[in-house]
């Protein structure tokens, strides 16, 4: 996952239960009464950004991240219900300083405009 900016991946059986994690101690946890984990069940992507001061990735912890934290289910080919869910937690701190710096920018012009 070098260079990549996916940190965390997680697989959930239909019960809740985690049965793969990039961070091993993770595995067993149990996310059935996790709003994320419901709505993939239920067949919807769920995704939102979130702050973390600490976040362990990877067998690692990085610090003070943008985070996008989503859960997706999975099917089996042919099958109308998800046979689990993928949780994936994506890097997003890069885009949202881009995002701030345009914003300063595009401030400074409007300004100087009035």
């Amino acid at each position: 996952m070098r260079n990549s900016t996916t940190y965390k991946v997680k697989v959930y059986d239909t019960l809740g239960r985690n049965i793969y994690s990039s961070e091993r101690a993770q595995i067993g946890e149990d996310k059935k009464g996790n709003p994320g984990f419901q709505g993939a069940m239920n067949g919807v992507i769920k995704t939102e950004l979130v702050h973390k001061e600490k976040f362990s990735a990877f067998e690692q912890v990085v610090e003070n991240r943008d985070l996008i934290q989503s859960y997706i289910p999975q099917y089996e080919p042919n099958q109308p219900q998800p046979a689990g869910v993928f949780e994936i937690y994506s890097d997003a701190t890069p885009f949202l300083a881009e995002i701030r710096g345009t914003e300063t920018t595009l401030w400074g012009l409007i300004s100087g405009l009035m």
